[in-house]
């Protein structure tokens, strides 16, 4: 008669925890560089969040009359400066005597630079678009 084996050998045991061993120590690094990558990714998704509130103050600080200067939001710390005006007239059409004139104002589309750094690394430069205008009354000769 033959001998039947129930179970398994130690060897048989041994190669099987060695294989589920290493299949875990494998999920454990690629677990541990995900939560790393995305830890990194959360970063900088705030850094520029607060980039675009950043160039909300810029806005604002530009449109009260500086023309350049320096931000602090949330631990990112921004440079700015006027870098480009380009001016425009309006113009008016006077419909009695069908001439084409400039009007009093004028449009200015001004591009500033805005660099910021945070953590002692600089974030890429941003340029960003404002429009300004000035609005100059002066008689024309025509009675409203």
């Amino acid at each position: 008669m033959y001998n039947k084996k129930l179970g398994f050998s130690l060897i048989e045991l041994l190669v099987a925890i060695s294989i589920l061993s290493m299949a875990i120590a494998l999920a454990n690094v690629v677990y541990a560089n995900y939560v790393n990558s995305d830890a990194r990714f959360a970063r900088q998704a705030l850094l520029y969040s607060n980039l675009s509130e950043a160039a909300d103050f810029v806005r604002a600080r530009f449109k009260r009359g500086e023309e350049t200067g320096a931000v602090d939001v949330s631990g990112l710390h921004c440079r700015w400066n006027l870098i480009e005006r380009t001016a425009s007239k309006r113009k008016v059409h006077n419909v009695e005597t069908g001439a084409v004139a400039e009007s009093g104002e004028t449009y200015y589309l001004n591009t500033i630079e805005i660099s910021c750094s945070a953590d002692g690394r600089e974030i890429d430069t941003i340029k960003i678009k404002v429009l300004t205008y000035n609005l100059l009354f002066y008689d024309t000769g025509i009675d409203l």
